[in-house]
């Protein structure tokens, strides 16, 4: 039985969600402490800025590129870009 998410987005974006969907909230959990750390204690130094600058880039760039390739998985990306 498909769900109405799949028989908008189709199967293949689904089984991307679900595949990812773990590892996508551990990067949701690094981002947010790379953004916080800085904001809490603010003699961190300049390597560790820097580290959790480069942490939140990389996070950003996982985040985009899960969503191009959901985007490509869709059946309609026109509506599936619209709806995210």
């Amino acid at each position: 039985m498909s769900t109405t998410e799949e028989s908008e987005h189709g199967e293949r974006v689904t089984r991307w969600e679900r595949r990812l969907e773990v590892p996508m909230l551990l990067l949701a959990g690094a981002f947010l402490v790379a953004y916080a750390w800085p904001v809490i204690e603010s003699d961190l130094g300049q390597t560790w800025e820097s580290r959790l600058e480069v942490l939140s880039w990389t996070v950003w760039a996982a985040f985009a590129i899960d969503f191009l390739i959901r985007l490509w998985l869709a059946e309609n990306r026109l509506l599936y870009a619209a709806r995210r």
